[in-house]
């Protein structure tokens, strides 16, 4: 389609607005990873004031994704959404050491007072993003004290919580997204790659086009040893998470509502069947 805008070369994600052949304003707007910060989610947070704005419909390409951080990855959500959205839960494997850094944790939630404690405490208004507010102090509370007890029971792997507290993403209070999406997805996207859609899937929130994703359905926790082996660390899986219907993401990933593969022919013609069949599709929403 014609393009009528497009977001600054700096930017984090790439975006534009085209004028398709009905009409109508369309967006575009790439996540190359969840890997990122305040900065980028600030970033966002302007592209999507201009998309709210502007556009009928949006498309939001996130392939090869190889995830990064559930903070940030939340407060994207929150901008793409005008009710609370359910976030996963996450039966959690616990140790010795966990348990240590919850009690620690503990200490210094509780000795917080007020917002100004919190964001010192927090290191900034943010956490990649992601908002911080007395209600989250008391989800972070609850979390932390939910571990402890969760040891406290004999338990090495929990029950199913929500990762810091956070049952519900709320919508942002400045831009709020609620028109038509269409979400790009494939089998390069991992762990926050699985997570996104499924979260927008689960809610209604996004038509999802593209191949399932990879199934890395939890967070991962590093590990660096000292060795002679060339060897500079692993990660494991330190969790997994279930959906709202308690389908487990690990191993499954998230099942388009609309499947299409990329062909040799794609390849060989600049993916002309790839871009006719994402029009054809933003045109039914």
């Amino acid at each position: 389609g014609t393009k009528i805008w497009e977001s600054d070369k700096t930017y984090h994600h790439d975006a534009y607005i085209y004028l398709n052949d009905k009409k109508e304003l369309i967006g575009y707007v790439r996540i190359p990873k969840y890997g990122a910060g305040e900065k980028e989610s600030l970033q966002f947070k302007e592209i999507m004031k201009k998309m709210a704005k502007t556009t009928d419909k949006l498309v939001i390409d996130q392939l090869n994704n190889p995830g990064g951080s559930v903070f940030y990855l939340y407060s994207l959500v929150s901008m793409l959404t005008d009710k609370p959205v359910a976030a996963p839960k996450h039966y959690m494997a616990i140790n010795q050491k966990m348990i240590i850094e919850a009690n620690q944790s503990l200490r210094e939630l509780n000795s917080i007072k007020n917002i100004d404690e919190l964001k010192k405490a927090m290191g900034g208004e943010t956490i990649s993003g992601y908002p911080t507010s007395m209600t989250f102090l008391e989800f972070m509370k609850s979390y932390y004290q939910f571990l402890v007890d969760e040891w406290n029971a004999g338990k090495t792997l929990t029950a199913p919580y929500h990762l810091y507290g956070v049952d519900k993403i709320n919508p942002h209070p400045e831009v709020q997204y609620n028109k038509p999406i269409l979400l790009l997805v494939n089998e390069l996207d991992f762990s926050g790659g699985d997570f996104f859609p499924a979260i927008m899937q689960d809610n209604k929130r996004a038509t999802i086009m593209g191949v399932r994703t990879s199934g890395a359905g939890g967070y991962v926790i590093g590990v660096d040893i000292p060795n002679q082996l060339g060897v500079g660390g692993f990660r494991y899986t330190g969790s997994l998470a279930d959906r709202i219907d308690n389908t487990p993401i690990e191993n499954l990933g998230v099942t388009p509502d609309i499947k299409y593969s990329l062909s040799p022919k794609d390849y060989q013609n600049k993916f002309d069947g790839f871009k006719k069949k994402i029009q054809e599709n933003i045109n039914k929403l």
